[in-house]
């Protein structure tokens, strides 16, 4: 099985599991996806958890399942996080222990967004690439002004889930750079509801929008230099 057949083969059994509230069955898909050397932990996120994310939404929003399935998968796939998160300090704690750059960066969602699964798998796909991360969710999100204004962050990353939600984007973007403590905040935008094309977005005052999650860590690493090598010893 080539790996967009077994991409297929593994999101569809996903998406079956999570809508029919088969968690047993969910795990061991993922335990199966880690497993693998062409998926492991650095692209089960990208390959199998945020299709699944997407195809969830989208049968919530065509009908083709009910608000009881919905909200069973989304804790289903919110528990499915946890232990992929889990999984990844396991197997890259040595790793993660010597971060690859000084900058930090803060990921959050939008003023009124309350979906979290792009910026948490965003969050861990960065860590993975040994960058030090904050993450604040939709219920902590009053923690992002007043802690970029207390300590140096080189980075915020921002997800929104839908259009309503851009409304106000613009003004938490320019508080947060007028709080932050570094003179050059690179702000970046991204989730479902940015579309091509991404220069009808310039009002939002973002340094760059509609980066995936996979493009981010590369984006990052072209703005802020490496640790030196003599800070490895």
């Amino acid at each position: 099985m080539n790996l967009p057949e077994l991409m297929d083969h593994l999101t569809r059994d996903l998406i079956e599991s999570v809508l029919s509230g088969d968690y047993i069955c969910a795990l061991r898909i993922c335990r199966d996806a880690l497993a693998r050397p062409e998926i492991g932990p650095e692209r089960i996120h990208q390959i199998v958890i945020l299709p699944t994310i997407r195809a969830v939404g989208q049968a919530w929003a065509d009908d083709s399942a009910s608000f009881e399935q919905a909200s069973l998968a989304h804790i289903l796939l919110h528990r499915l996080l946890e232990y992929v998160a889990r999984s990844n300090g396991a197997a890259t704690g040595m790793r993660q222990a010597w971060p690859v750059h000084d900058a930090r960066v803060m990921v959050t969602v939008a003023p009124g967004d309350t979906h979290d699964f792009g910026a948490q798998i965003l969050s861990q796909h960065l860590r993975l690439s040994g960058w030090p991360v904050t993450f604040f969710g939709h219920r902590q999100r009053e923690r992002v002004v007043p802690t970029l204004a207390q300590q140096r962050y080189s980075a915020l990353a921002i997800s929104v889930s839908c259009d309503e939600n851009l409304a106000g984007l613009a003004d938490f973007v320019m508080t947060s750079r007028m709080a932050s403590t570094s003179p050059k905040l690179h702000l970046m935008i991204g989730g479902a509801a940015i579309q091509p094309p991404f220069d009808q977005y310039d009002f939002l005052g973002a340094d760059r929008v509609g980066l995936a999650i996979d493009e981010v860590a590369s984006y990052l690493s072209n703005m802020t230099p490496a640790i030196p090598a003599d800070r490895w010893n």
